[in-house]
């Protein structure tokens, strides 16, 4: 099926969700109303929810809480939305489909459920409002790209039950410069800070196993902090090649004067 058809079905099907969903609440809508109209019929009902669901219909959504019961977010859900949008995410929540937020340029804050396991595919990515984020305890899983371009995104909180640290997680994030791997991560992926240039410095807990050749590179740090004896991780620098790495038995890794020198 084409990229047409699957979006008149998303459509579609997002239409006769919220049809359904006004008529449950005591509204009258027609079988040929149109999406935009649900708006008219959405005014006369009140509740939170209701509420919530016109204002993003109308596109002037501000706070949106997604009603409880709710149980996933799909695929390209808030792909491209640019309005100032502020998300409340319940606990019912348990599966965010990939790039959900893609290009949501809008985004300000969203609160994640605590029952999701797995942040998908370039789920935030390029989400430039986006100044901090907390990841849940329950996510123990991320996917390429996560957070991939969030420009503004200065402060991460990780899960500490993750256990990889994906390619290219948190790449041009420009102004991040605060984020603990926690003692639960493994492995670290390629390139997972590649054009971030204002983190400087990282601390690997001895929890790390292997971190990619490139893990590093293209990015801001000159100093890494290791929880293991010298080289008790293959690889080192790791791409950060004016990096200085520092090991928990008082040795030191400087970097060399060609990768100085270039």
């Amino acid at each position: 099926m084409g990229a047409v058809a699957d979006k008149l079905n998303y459509l579609n099907s997002t239409k006769t969700a919220i049809k359904n969903a006004i008529i449950a609440k005591g509204g009258t809508v027609g079988d040929n109303d149109t999406f935009r109209n649900y708006a008219t019929a959405i005014t006369n009902i009140v509740s939170e929810d209701t509420i919530q669901l016109k204002a993003l219909i109308q596109g002037d959504c501000e706070n949106l809480i997604i009603p409880n019961g709710t149980t996933s977010i799909r695929r390209y859900a808030f792909y491209n939305y640019s309005n100032p949008l502020t998300i409340i995410m319940p606990d019912s929540v348990t599966t965010l489909g990939s790039q959900c937020f893609m290009s949501c340029t809008g985004l300000i804050s969203v609160t994640l459920s605590n029952n999701i396991t797995n942040i998908p595919s370039q789920a935030f990515s390029s989400c430039s409002s986006l100044t901090e984020i907390t990841i849940p305890n329950s996510v123990t899983t991320m996917e390429y790209g996560a957070f991939m371009g969030c420009s503004n995104l200065v402060s991460v909180t990780l899960s500490d039950n993750l256990t990889i640290i994906p390619m290219q997680a948190f790449s041009q994030c420009s102004k991040l410069t605060n984020i603990n791997i926690p003692n639960s991560v493994t492995t670290i992926e390629g390139s997972v800070f590649s054009y971030s240039n204002a983190i400087t410095t990282i601390t690997i807990p001895s929890s790390v196993t292997t971190i990619n050749s490139y893990a590093f590179s293209s990015c801001g740090i000159t100093r890494i902090n290791v929880d293991k004896p010298k080289n008790g991780i293959s690889g080192c620098p790791w791409g950060a090649t004016s990096a200085t790495v520092y090991w928990n038995d008082g040795q030191v890794t400087y970097p060399s004067l060609d990768d100085i020198l270039g």
